[in-house]
């Protein structure tokens, strides 16, 4: 289970005197679904939709953490993409580290920052909310659907995820069937401005 080796990689980076905060999730099902469609793939393409963040004390600790992270006998590093050393345009920082499941094969992402990162990116976060907002209104139109929405039962998965495979495959086809129900509906976005501005998440 995913829970399982997160709390052996939290192990790990106490034994190597690296203080440490790590959270787990489920990507969002709108970002879930804004992805697929940007890159015009299925959910099993996506690398990022399990996820965990460590938060460590300094930029030099977010390295040694990578070097922890790498030697996991329960995973498999892929690639790092270095938003430290090279920060994105608006200043975010982070170490993003796909790696595979040994034991199921599946994509997981580890993002490794320090506590200063952190706290610009939850700022910046909240800076462009109105922007998040505004790209999140084409999505809200197609799956809004009186007082409830289509993903009501996908977003209750993601806050009762406990990181139980049996949970992400439930995920899963919960997605594919809103994707399928939805699909001709998020076909009237090509060559639309909106669909121009969905951004990596």
């Amino acid at each position: 289970m995913i829970c399982d080796i997160i709390n052996l990689l939290k192990k790990d980076l106490n034994k190597a005197d690296i203080e440490n905060e790590i959270y787990m999730r489920l990507k969002e099902p709108y970002s879930v679904l804004k992805k697929m469609k940007r890159k015009e793939v299925l959910i099993d393409a996506l690398k990022d939709l399990i996820a965990c963040r460590i938060i460590v004390k300094s930029k030099a600790l977010c390295y040694n953490a990578l070097d922890v992270v790498k030697s996991s006998p329960h995973l498999d590093w892929l690639y790092t993409k270095d938003y430290i050393n090279r920060p994105k345009s608006n200043g975010y920082q982070s170490l993003h580290n796909i790696m595979q499941l040994l034991h199921s094969k599946r994509n997981f992402e580890i993002q490794i920052r320090s506590e200063d990162m952190h706290k610009d990116a939850e700022l910046g976060r909240a800076a462009h909310l109105n922007y998040k907002e505004e790209q999140d209104l084409r999505l809200k139109k197609v799956f809004d659907v009186t007082n409830d929405t289509i993903l009501s039962k996908a977003c209750q998965m993601v806050k009762q995820f406990e990181g139980l495979e049996e949970q992400i495959v439930e995920y899963e086809k919960e997605i594919m069937r809103i994707w399928h129900t939805k699909y001709d509906e998020m076909l009237k976005w090509e060559n639309t401005a909106e669909v121009l501005i969905f951004n990596e998440e």
